[in-house]
């Protein structure tokens, strides 16, 4: 095995470093790690401060740029470089602090901190606090480390969903979607996020995440030496292996430099980023130099620096040298803010972002991120032209064989999927798919969780999905390396392991001491090719764990650290018969009580056993027998409620178009009606709406309920057409008037006035916003809570630009759209 050999520039720099900056970079816990205050997709177009201190000196740009590369697309010959050299001392001289693997989760609240508190997930790019696990950028199993050193950087393990990291794999990184068919998509919260083939080994990420990839596989490739970046690396040319560790194959985690190089540039550093990179240096006391300066990945590789990449440290080209202009195509509809190469949409109420366009086309690249648009190679002058349309009502409907009502919400939204407690006889029930499938196939379609989130984008119906799983009456034939967990680990494997000196797999001998003997296995590829039936071992769910039955019917037991036999005394195991109960991973198989240790294969005094880990030790993987158990999948379930009728619409002056129309529509047609216009052919949708008019609407959407009390207000006479529905309102606590006993029908409706109104007829309940996002609302105003509430329900999303203007006068499709969306829409 060939160790890679330091040139003499290394140390140089590194002593210089060591003398003048070791002592500044101290880490620091987990308690007092600072929080991320970047913004996500907001490129940064400045270093910051601790960047800036961090390169001072012998690491600056004016030095460090004219250092040599090595002209070559060979990620190996490229590590002869004295740039590559400079830039790992740097990486790894400053890194003053090692986190642990478990410690990782107590950072990441911190480091990978939303605007909203929670974390970001990587790939799914989107918050969660549940379902975490760690993942490894660069797969395990193409890296000499595991769960120490690069295992455990924080500059590398990023939170992931634990089903998004599964399907990930150890895929290598490439482009799919337009290169290869019949790949599959992974979605996550109703958003696809990974495209791959696993018979291509490939997956590809959204291109919103693909730069934070790129550049984290950079960081792992310099810093921690593993040359297999961009080719497959022979065993003779990979590094050491670190105690814990024992099977680089070797294989390239990308597939080639050209897709590294334009991943890094297509998708430019943002802001959170950068904060990220502040807070991890805070902790370990080192940088990735490649979110700072992005210029590197080029010259490590002998490669020109494109002079429109957009990075923070500006040195490619003057990034901001162009001007962007950003415009709304209709500001009724919605505004936009420019900042830098970021434009923000704000729609308005009602509306949603349709979409943008460069002017001129060639000036720029567009990329999008929800409302937030991010221009990439500049070369002019340009306008950025947002486009708005009117938000749409849509439903989600449901076919399940229980009855399950449909969900009518504006574009958009996120619906939290239903459960579904009905029995199919055979079967179980796996969540909700977008497609019927009414003859059963083996062919696992996208699944979309119950309690997970979905997207409504259109008018859709999700079919209710179950499995069953049959299971094959023998087992035989090669054994397959498992790569990606499954849900349920059931069935029949090859115990083993394969590294460049040895192959080996558990037999079904327990040999003379507390340990199971080997066997030497025949490996090509992923396949044991000579295993027995004394090689065989089931496995068997038990709770959240499962138990490891040989093939002749002996549990495999754990009595301690170093201690573990196959037991026939016992004919079955039960979710608390703890001793028999282990955690399974496609490479690591734990003890259910951590004290016990991880089954693992020690190379020096050959035998499995239980260990902690050591230099001697390695963890041991599953091999699917061939025949294995067959998972069918089907839908079930009545047909769907179809989806509202259609109405016609009497008004002449409500225009489809227009964003209240579907409002108007329901306020005309709800029963009782909630109004009929002012004549039959009219509505009057621009005129003020008075208070008189507001709570008698609010009256009928109750059902016109008796009143008996008599009117509390002397400017209300028993002859006004609004007299039962003023006595109720007062009755129900919705309006006391004003200070001098007056209710002033006929005055205008304000928007504060009114969202208090129907705040009140929900029963005045509190909002789970607790901060003033209103600039024009002021905390002590009356109207407060409510108009929070009503942003927080989505009855009113504001004017944009975190104003609510409280005294614009209420219009009547003002009314009639909150009060649809607060009685109909939510």
């Amino acid at each position: 095995m060939q160790k890679i050999i330091r040139k003499p520039l290394a140390a140089t720099l590194c002593l210089c470093l060591v003398l003048s900056l070791f002592t500044v970079f101290g880490g620091i816990s987990a308690d007092a790690a600072r929080q991320n205050s970047g913004t996500r997709h907001e490129i940064c177009t400045k270093l910051s401060e601790q960047a800036v201190d961090y390169y001072d000196g012998q690491y600056d740009w004016d030095r460090l740029s004219l250092l040599d590369g090595v002209y070559t697309d060979s990620s190996l010959e490229a590590m002869d470089g004295e740039l590559y050299d400079a830039l790992n001392t740097l990486m790894s001289s400053t890194m003053s602090k090692s986190v642990s693997y478990k410690s990782l989760t107590s950072y990441w609240p911190s480091t990978d901190a939303s605007a909203n508190g929670a974390q970001l997930l990587f790939y799914s790019d989107a918050e969660s606090s549940s379902n975490i696990s760690r993942e490894h950028v660069w797969p395990k199993s193409r890296a000499s480390f595991y769960q120490k050193n690069g295992g455990s950087d924080l500059h590398h393990l990023r939170p992931a969903d634990s089903r998004v990291n599964s399907t990930r794999s150890n895929y290598t990184m490439g482009d799919v979607v337009g290169i290869l068919d019949g790949y599959k998509t992974y979605s996550y919260n109703g958003r696809s996020v990974l495209y791959y083939l696993p018979s291509a080994d490939r997956v590809e990420v959204n291109d919103s995440i693909k730069g934070d990839v790129a550049r984290i596989l950079l960081y792992v490739y310099v810093r921690w030496e593993q040359p297999n970046l961009c080719e497959n690396v022979a065993s003779g040319d990979l590094p050491r292996f670190d105690s814990d560790d024992s099977e680089n194959n070797g294989l390239a985690v990308i597939s080639d430099l050209d897709t590294l190089l334009r991943w890094c540039a297509e998708d430019p550093v943002d802001t959170w980023e950068m904060s990220r990179n502040d807070c991890i240096q805070d902790i370990q006391g080192n940088r990735n130099v490649f979110i700072d300066y992005p210029e590197y990945a080029w010259l490590i590789f002998g490669r020109e620096v494109p002079d429109d990449l957009v990075t923070p440290s500006g040195e490619a080209s003057d990034t901001l040298s162009y001007s962007v202009t950003a415009v709304s195509a209709d500001t009724s509809m919605g505004i936009v803010a420019a900042d830098g190469y970021t434009v923000t949409a704000l729609p308005h109420d009602g509306y949603v972002v349709k979409g943008a366009e460069v002017i001129p086309a060639s000036a720029a690249r567009l990329t999008r991120d929800g409302n937030v648009f991010c221009l990439g190679s500049v070369s002019a002058d340009c306008t950025v032209k947002v486009y708005f349309e009117k938000a749409k009502t849509f439903t989600l409907s449901f076919s399940a064989p229980a009855d399950i009502a449909p969900v009518t919400a504006m574009q958009g939204s996120l619906i939290t999927l239903p459960d579904c407690s009905a029995v199919v006889e055979g079967y179980t029930f796996a969540g909700w798919t977008d497609r019927e499938i009414s003859t059963e196939t083996e062919t696992a379609p996208t699944v979309y969780a119950p309690s997970g989130s979905y997207t409504l984008l259109e008018n859709k119906t999700l079919y209710a999905l179950y499995t069953r799983t049959e299971q094959s009456g023998s087992v035989g034939g090669d054994a397959t390396l498992v790569t990606e967990a499954p849900d349920d680990w059931s069935g029949t494997y090859v115990i083993g392991l394969s590294t460049p000196k040895l192959d080996v797999m558990m037999s079904g001998d327990q040999g003379c001491g507390n340990y199971i003997a080997p066997d030497s296995a025949q490996i090509s590829g992923d396949r044991i090719t000579n295993a027995e039936r004394s090689n065989y071992y089931t496995l068997i769910k038990c709770g959240d764990h499962y138990a490891i039955r040989n093939d002749s019917g002996a549990y495999l037991r754990c009595n301690g650290l170093k201690n573990i036999r196959l037991d026939s005394s016992v004919s079955e195991v039960g979710a608390g018969d703890t001793a028999y109960l282990w955690s399974i991973g496609a490479n690591r198989i734990e003890h259910c009580d951590p004290s016990n240790g991880a089954l693992q294969y020690n190379a020096s005094a050959p035998r499995f056993t239980t260990y902690l880990g050591s230099s001697n030790q390695m963890d041991v993987h599953l091999y699917r027998l061939g025949n294995a158990d067959t998972v069918y999948y089907i839908t079930a379930g009545k047909p769907a409620d179809p989806p509202p009728p259609v109405f016609e619409n009497p008004f002449t002056d409500v225009k489809e178009s227009s964003v209240y129309y579907d409002a108007v529509l329901w306020a005309y047609y709800h029963e009782p009606p909630i109004t009929i216009g002012y004549t039959a052919t009219e509505f009057l949708p621009d005129d003020d709406c008075v208070r008189g008019q507001v709570v008698t609407f609010l009256w009928r959407a109750a059902g016109c309920p008796e009143v008996g009390g008599s009117c509390p207000f002397a400017d209300v006479s028993s002859g006004s057409p609004y007299y039962k529905a003023i006595i109720w309102a007062a009755e129900q606590g919705i309006t006391t008037g004003f200070y001098d006993s007056s209710f002033r029908p006929n005055e205008p409706v304000t928007r504060a006035q009114f969202v208090t109104f129907l705040w009140r007829s929900q029963g005045s309940p509190a909002s789970s916003l607790t901060h003033n996002i209103f600039s024009d609302v002021n905390v002590k105003s009356p109207f407060y809570p409510a108009i929070l509430w009503a942003y927080k329900s989505g009855v009113t999303q504001g004017y944009g630009a975190n104003c609510f203007r409280p005294d614009m006068i209420c219009t009547r499709w003002h009314v009639v759209l909150f009060m649809q969306r607060c009685f109909d829409g939510l």
